[in-house]
Parts: structure tokens; sequence; C-alpha cells
């Protein structure tokens, strides 16, 4: 059986083991240590400092895995989100409201009357501005329900987004 010779990884202490070992025990500190080769040097590292590094390593990984889970849930909430916004009349983009739903019912219902009223009392040509009263009435009441319905959709969908972060971030510290 050939024997090299190596160095302990802790205390330095001269050790003569067989060339196909994997492991070994130092005679003088009583560490346990992993044997290392590779084409011209044999070295022997402590198993405790592999254990500590070992742990640092699933450590980090288990940082960056769940970095990468709450990067991935944030940036799915971001393109659900844009599905849901709305863009006002000067380009800007904002988030649906359900009082601002109301508020454009009103306005637009508003509105449709105050042309019905108006047109009642002209005389000729009032039966056609009314009608455009009514159909403005209606396309306001369809828009302030569909915008209602938009906002409530979206608060649900962030509802939603809230509770998997705050689940995410529980698991987190659970571990």
């Amino acid at each position: 059986m050939e024997l090299s010779s190596i160095s302990c990884g802790n205390c330095g202490a001269p050790l003569r083991v067989p060339a196909e070992a994997r492991f070994v025990t130092c005679n003088h500190c009583q560490s346990h240590l992993a044997v290392k080769h590779s084409d011209s040097v044999t070295w022997t590292e402590k198993l405790g400092e592999l254990d500590e590094r070992t742990e640092r390593l699933e450590d980090e990984l288990s940082d960056l895995r769940y970095e990468t889970a709450l990067q991935r849930l944030d940036r799915d909430w971001e393109r659900e989100r844009e599905t849901y916004m709305i863009t006002s009349k000067n380009g800007h983009r904002h988030v649906p409201t359900v009082g601002g739903a109301i508020v454009a019912g009103v306005v637009a219902g508003g509105m449709g009357l105050f042309f019905m009223i108006m047109m009642a009392g002209s005389r000729g040509g009032g039966g056609a501005m009314g009608l455009f009263g009514l159909v403005f009435i209606a396309v306001g009441i369809g828009i302030a329900i569909h915008s209602y319905q938009k906002a409530k959709d979206y608060l649900a969908a962030e509802s939603r987004y809230r509770r998997r972060r705050s689940q995410l971030r529980s698991q987190r510290r659970s571990t």
C-alpha cells in the first residue's frame, strides 16, 4: 500500500495516509480531515470548515432563491397591474378607483340630463338633441359600471398580490 506524506490542515502535523484515502483523523489534534487530490498535490482540509462553507453557501443560495421569487412576484404584479390601468385624455395612466367610477357616472349622467333639459325647452330640433342627451346618459352609466368593475377587479388583484408577498416573506422568516 502506497502512503502519501501530507500535513494536517488544522495543526500542520505531518501525516502519512494511503494514496486512495479520502478522509483521515489527525493523530495530533484529532481533527477530522478531508484528503484532497489534484494532479500534482495532495492536501487536507478540516471538515468543520467545509461544513461552515457549505452552510454559508446554502444560506446564500436560500437568499438568492427568496430574492428571485420576490422579484418574480413583483415583476408579475407590475405586468398584471398594467392591464388594469386607465389612460386619461392627456395620456396619464392611473389606477382605477371606485370613487372615480362613481364621479364619472354622475358627471356623464348630469351632462346628458343637462342636454335633455336644454333641448326640451328649445323650439324645433329638440328631439334629436334630447335623444343625444339620453344616449349620453346611457354611455356614461355604461362607462361608470365598467370603471367600477375594473376598480373592484384591481383591488382584488392587488389584495392577492399583497397576500402572496406576505406569505413569501413569512416563509422566509420561518426558515
